[in-house]
């Protein structure tokens, strides 16, 4: 599975997973179903307050800008969703993590036509399975991916967090972890992957952050030696409390 690693600016990586086709694929059925909707919402709207006779113009004015706008103005307005991202989970953003501006949504948006629509979505999909960080035509002149703002699959999640070894006569001395939620636990076992591959001071210090907010937020005082070790216990009694 593709990701995305972004550096923030205290130099701590924080790596995204990139949404596939299926997801993007499925995305805009749901977009085209939403753009339907709208459409004949409209087209009813209009017809109970226009004459029979502009019927046909009210066609061409309800669909055209509905069909023509909806992806654009959904996506600026929402920060990179639309109904279908919304709904599958992705966002469209820059490649270093920020928000994707006005110009990159317009560009994204022109591009669609030759990665969508002329092409039956074939330029698209090509280019989205072939370019590393999951782009078509649109995204690489825009400098945009789109990636999942979850894990694709939550029993993936916990698969990755039981890699970690835990003894079956482990005894929980944090029942406190049970306060909080698999992603939240998803994100310290990132973070202390992290601190693995790139063992800086950065990391060190992201490491040392999230262990006393931690300490705060569950009202506990660790026993560990340090504060790698006690985020690993927080795992490790998270695992064993939750089979």
């Amino acid at each position: 599975m593709k990701t995305l690693e972004i550096r923030t600016a205290q130099n701590v990586a924080i790596e995204y997973q990139l949404a596939d086709v299926r997801d993007r694929a499925l995305a805009l059925l749901v977009d085209l179903i939403s753009m339907s909707i709208i459409g004949l919402l409209l087209l009813f709207i209009y017809g109970a307050v226009m004459p029979p006779s502009t019927m046909d113009y009210i066609n061409y004015l309800t669909f055209l800008p509905v069909i023509v706008l909806y992806t654009l103005v959904s996506e600026i307005v929402t920060n990179g969703h639309s109904i279908g991202k919304k709904l599958l989970g992705i966002k469209v953003v820059k490649v270093n993590g920020t928000e994707a501006r006005l110009s990159d949504y317009v560009i994204r948006w022109v591009f669609r036509l030759i990665d969508i629509y002329f092409s039956l979505g074939v330029v698209g999909t090509v280019m989205v399975n072939s370019t590393t960080r999951g782009q078509r035509i649109g995204d690489i002149l825009a400098n945009t991916t789109v990636i999942r703002l979850k894990p694709q699959n939550r029993q993936l999640g916990l698969k990755m967090i039981e890699r970690m070894r835990t003894s079956s006569e482990h005894t929980p001395q944090y029942r406190e972890v049970l306060q909080m939620t698999e992603q939240e636990m998803l994100l310290i076992k990132s973070t202390i992957d992290q601190f693995g591959k790139y063992p800086n001071a950065s990391h060190k210090e992201a490491i040392n952050e999230m262990a006393e907010i931690l300490r705060h937020r569950l009202r506990i005082t660790s026993k560990e030696k340090n504060d790698l070790a006690f985020l690993q216990a927080l795992l490790n009694d998270y695992i064993i409390l939750t089979r």
